[in-house]
């Protein structure tokens, strides 16, 4: 584990910043997407500090729950994908598969 914590470091900080407000905004966003897509009869929106949250008068669909976890998920993933592993990051990971998934991964179950 030494050997990959050292492979590890921070180009630019603001470019980090940047980068994790990318990703939770576009999170936020492709959820918010899927909610809007579904039709129902809208009670009210909720806004927090963890997110948006839209409350409906029906219990959504099964199809509608797993849509609304695989595409926020599916976009986290390219987000993290194309932020951290492409020539414009600002964190310089090693490139190694595993590196790669063990990232991916963990960013797209947070």
């Amino acid at each position: 584990m030494p050997v990959v914590l050292s492979g590890i470091h921070v180009a630019n900080l603001l470019s980090l910043v940047v980068f994790l407000v990318l990703w939770i905004v576009l999170f936020e966003c492709a959820h918010v997407l899927v909610t809007m897509l579904r039709h129902g009869p809208l009670i009210g929106w909720a806004v927090g500090p963890l997110g948006v949250t839209v409350m409906f008068l029906q219990e959504p669909s099964t199809l509608f729950i797993w849509l609304n976890v695989l595409f926020p998920a599916l976009v986290s993933g390219f987000v993290l994908y194309f932020g951290l592993f492409t020539s414009l990051s600002p964190i310089s990971i090693q490139n190694r598969p595993l590196i790669k998934v063990a990232v991916i991964a963990v960013g797209v179950l947070l």
